[in-house]
C-alpha cells in the first residue's frame, strides 16, 4: 500500500473512532436522568457542593471532604477534614457538623475548635447520603437509596435511627415546618409528611407545580424552591399542611440554590451563575455573574459564600455590586 493511500486509510478510521466516541457521549448525555447530574473532575481549584456558614468560619464540602476556614481569609484553607469520598453536604448545629457524603449515612464532628474538628461518629458508612436538615435534636438525612431517615441526635455520639420514609426517586433537599416533614424529590415535587410522631411519619401530599426541586429555603412563612430548570417558586407556608403558591420566576437555567433575605432573593444557578433578584411578588433580576457555577450558597448579612464547581468557595461581598 502506498503512503498516501495508507494516510487517506488512518485518516477514515480516525473519523470513525472519533465519530464512534462522539455518539456514545451524545447518547450518554441523552440517556443519562437530567437530576442524577454529577461535576466533572477539576483539574484548576477544586469543585465545591455545598457551603455554610457557622460563627466565624466556612464549611465547604468538596470530593474528599471539608474545608474550614476563617471568614477573614478568603483564599487559605485553615483545617480539613478528610472523608472516604465525596462530601455532598453539609449541615451545623451546637457546633456540631453534620456531614452526608459517601462517607455514610451521617458523619459527626464537634467544631466547638474549628481548626481541630473532633471525629465523633459515623453512622450507617454503607449508606451514601445526600442532604441533612437539623431541628430540635433530630437530623432529616435524604439518602441515594430512596430513604429519608429521621434520627435522634440528643446522645450524640449515640445517633439513633428512628424512621425511614421510602420516598424512591433521589430525596435531596429536607425543612421542617412545625411538625411537617418536606422532602424534596426532583422528578416529583416537595411531599409533605406529618412527624408529630417521628417514629411513624404519615404521608399528607404532594405539593403540585414543585418538580425540579433541588433547595429549600425559607424566610419567614414565605417558602422558596429552586427548582433547577423551573426557577425558583415562592409559597406562602402560613398553613404547612396546605401551602399556597405567591409567585414564581427564572430563565431556565439550574436553579441548584437559594437563599434569600428581606430585600432579595440569591440564586446558585449552575448554568447561568449566581443570581440575585429583587425580593418582591414580581420579582426583578437586579445582578447576575456568569463566570461562577455555583452549587450552592449562604448569605450572611452583607455576604456571599457559593460553593463553585470550578473555583470552590467564592466570598462575595453585597455592599460592592449592589451600591
Amino acid at each position: 500500500m502506498n503512503l498516501p493511500n495508507r494516510v487517506n486509510k488512518i485518516g477514515k478510521v480516525a473519523l470513525i473512532v472519533l465519530g464512534s466516541s462522539m455518539l456514545l457521549w451524545i447518547l450518554g448525555v441523552a440517556l443519562k436522568p437530567e437530576f442524577l447530574y454529577k461535576p466533572p473532575f477539576n483539574l484548576l481549584g477544586y469543585c465545591a457542593y455545598d457551603v455554610a456558614a457557622y460563627e466565624d468560619y466556612i464549611y465547604t464540602t468538596h470530593n474528599k471532604g471539608v474545608y474550614i476556614q476563617n471568614t477573614g481569609t478568603e483564599t487559605t484553607n485553615e483545617a480539613k477534614i478528610k472523608t472516604q469520598g465525596m462530601s455532598n453536604g453539609i449541615a451545623i448545629a451546637k457546633n456540631m457538623a453534620y456531614i452526608t457524603g459517601e462517607n455514610g449515612l451521617l458523619t459527626i464532628y464537634n467544631v466547638s475548635e474549628p481548626l481541630e474538628p473532633e471525629l465523633i461518629r459515623v453512622l450507617n458508612p454503607e449508606i451514601v447520603s445526600v442532604k441533612s436538615f437539623i431541628k430540635n435534636e433530630i437530623a432529616y438525612v435524604s439518602a441515594s437509596n430512596n430513604k429519608t431517615y429521621l434520627i435522634d441526635i440528643s446522645v450524640i455520639d449515640q445517633p439513633k435511627v428512628l424512621s425511614r420514609i421510602e420516598v424512591g426517586n433521589y430525596p435531596r433537599p429536607l425543612f421542617s415546618h412545625s411538625h411537617y416533614l418536606y422532602i424534596g424529590l426532583p422528578d416529583l415535587g416537595i411531599k409533605i409528611f406529618d412527624i408529630i410522631n417521628p417514629v411513624t411519619p404519615i404521608e399528607v401530599k404532594t405539593i403540585s407545580n414543585t418538580k425540579g426541586v433541588f433547595d429549600i429555603h425559607t424566610i419567614g412563612e414565605t417558602m422558596l424552591v429552586a427548582r433547577h430548570s423551573y426557577g425558583i417558586l415562592a409559597l406562602d407556608v402560613a398553613d404547612p399542611q396546605n401551602p399556597k403558591e405567591l409567585f414564581s420566576f427564572g430563565d431556565g437555567g439550574e436553579a441548584y440554590g437559594v437563599d434569600a433575605n428581606e430585600q432579595y432573593i440569591f440564586v446558585a444557578d449552575l448554568q447561568d451563575g449566581f443570581e440575585i433578584w429583587e425580593n418582591s411578588s414580581t420579582p426583578k433580576l437586579l445582578f447576575v455573574d456568569g463566570s461562577c457555577v455555583p452549587h450552592a450558597l449562604s448569605v450572611v448579612g452583607d455576604t456571599v459564600y457559593l460553593a463553585d464547581q470550578d473555583k470552590g468557595l467564592i466570598i462575595i461581598d453585597l455592599n460592592e455590586i449592589l451600591k
